[in-house]
């Protein structure tokens, strides 16, 4: 140790900076850049945590908002039913046919509406909106009736959408005319996403019913 002392001293002055440049490369390639590394390391962890909970923060407010809009909808229609599969469309479909069985009213044209915004139900499946299109041609009295059964009717989650247009003259005898009303009910359902579509489907009967 002695004679490295006494080597080092005797050195002159560049070699004692070049001793000194090469125990500062050995101290920051041994101990600094790796803690330096150990340091990155951690931080990139860290990231991923926050990124993670912020990811699950956003998840948990988008379930409660999802399950506001839920309870809103039980509140405004009352409790769902929720059968699987395409039960509750054929049960609406069914029970249009029902309600205008009987009644003075002519059906024009039936739509079925599986294009409408669902809402999230847990990860996996999804409260679809499922809905029928009907446009008929009734006096106002017969529309009145056919409103009351469809909103009466548990296969019905709602009747969101009414358009009425008179076409013909007042009747004397009845006090009223001639309607063409467009009429979309829906019913809730539990199903995978699947396309978007408007299909037609003819209609139960022609003429009066």
């Amino acid at each position: 140790m002695k004679k490295l002392l006494e080597s080092y001293w005797q050195m002159p002055r560049a070699g004692k900076w070049g001793v000194w440049f090469a125990v500062v490369m050995v101290l920051y390639f041994g101990a600094i850049e790796p803690y330096i590394n150990f340091m990155n390391s951690v931080t990139v962890e860290a990231d991923r945590i926050e990124a993670r909970l912020r990811q699950r923060a956003s998840l948990k407010d988008r379930l409660e908002n999802n399950r506001a809009m839920i309870d809103a909808g039980i509140a405004a229609f009352g409790t769902p039913d929720l059968p699987q599969g395409d039960d509750r469309l054929a049960a609406l479909d069914r029970k249009l046919s029902a309600v205008l069985n009987g009644k003075a009213a002519t059906e024009k044209r039936r739509l079925t509406r599986d294009n409408l915004t669902p809402l999230t139900l847990g990860v996996a499946q999804k409260v679809t909106r499922v809905g029928k299109e009907l446009q008929l041609e009734c006096e106002t009295a017969e529309l009145m009736t056919i409103l009351r059964e469809l909103e009466l009717a548990p296969e019905v989650s709602a009747v969101s959408r009414l358009d009425v247009r008179r076409i013909s003259e007042v009747n004397p005898k009845t006090g009223g005319g001639v309607l063409s009303v467009t009429i979309v009910v829906e019913a809730w359902a539990i199903a995978p996403d699947g396309a978007a579509t408007a299909k037609e489907t003819p209609a139960a009967t022609e003429g009066n019913l």
